[in-house]
């Protein structure tokens, strides 16, 4: 083997354990455990699984097939207010909703939804921006419709930054229904949002076709950029919410104890072009980008 060595301080990589076997080498002396190896014969990359003294190092082929490409964001969607939305077919109850957003503007003239972020193309809405009730023109984030729970004016959300917003089904005892069922709101990994104004859902709301960025193809248009979209058939925990917060930067979903129905990322498998964004969840629901909304390089971090 015409082996030359690849120092840690240049290159590393994590050795996958277990799985399928791999071609074993022999490589004589000074190797030690954990270093790598190029074959210029076979142009294949060996990684030392002991270490060599006096006697051989085993070398191991490393299969660059088995190993995923660290968890990374580099695109968001822009979405201009007027028209642009994201369709979503074939979606099912909803028992969680997850996405980061940043508005462009703060809402200063609108009582109600103003700019939605996840619809059931119908009239009724599932979540977004709206203002005026409790009592200011603000980005308050408002959930559900019929029956819906909204944040206090103390947790509104900011024009100038990215906010995580999550959507939980909660089972037994809602704080936008307490001692019974209802979604709750989480800003940022905090569970925020007051006593629903009327009376809340008994059940998960059902989604055939989703509305990401207005409540349907016609009005209450998101201006802002949305990124990470999520959308879980079954029941999360607030350990997972924790999780798609991530501290402030993107967590991978397939992180959470369920993993998701649907996963938006709006770009990033996508190479940051055409209307398709690949549904990277179970469902195998693409969304398909309608109007022209832009890609933007623009994300939470």
């Amino acid at each position: 083997m015409a082996l030359n060595k690849l120092h840690k301080k240049d290159f590393s990589i994590a050795v996958k354990t277990g799985g399928n076997a791999l071609d074993e080498q022999k490589f004589a002396k000074q190797a030690s455990k954990g270093e790598l190896f190029f074959n210029s014969n076979d142009n294949k990359l060996y990684i030392a699984t002991t270490d060599a003294g006096l006697t051989d190092a085993t070398l191991k082929q490393v299969q660059l097939s088995d190993y995923a490409a660290p968890f990374g964001n580099t695109y968001s969607v822009d979405f201009d207010g007027s028209n642009d939305y994201m369709s979503i077919p074939g979606l099912t109850s909803c028992y969680a909703f997850s996405c980061w957003i940043k508005p462009d503007s703060t809402i200063t003239s609108y009582s109600g939804i103003k700019g939605n972020l996840l619809g059931q193309g119908t009239t009724n809405w599932f979540g977004g921006l709206g203002g005026d009730l409790t009592g200011d023109f603000t980005n308050e984030l408002i959930t559900i419709r019929p029956g819906f729970g909204y944040t206090s004016t103390t947790d509104l959300i900011p024009s100038s930054s990215w906010t995580h917003i999550a959507i939980r089904w909660e089972a037994i005892n809602s704080q936008t229904n307490p001692g019974g069922a209802g979604y709750d709101i989480f800003k940022n990994g905090t569970k925020v949002g007051n006593v629903a104004t009327s009376s809340p859902p008994t059940s998960p709301l059902t989604f055939s076709t989703g509305i990401l960025g207005a409540r349907r193809t016609s009005d209450n248009f998101f201006n802002g950029k949305i990124d990470e979209v999520g959308f879980w058939s079954s029941t999360v925990t607030e350990a997972d919410i924790a999780t798609m917060y991530n501290s402030g930067v993107p967590g991978d979903l397939e992180d959470c104890s369920v993993s998701p129905y649907g996963w938006w990322r709006m770009g990033d498998n996508d190479g940051g072009s055409g209307t398709t964004i690949t549904d990277q969840g179970s469902g195998g629901n693409n969304g398909t980008l309608t109007n022209g909304p832009t890609f933007s390089i623009d994300i939470p971090s």
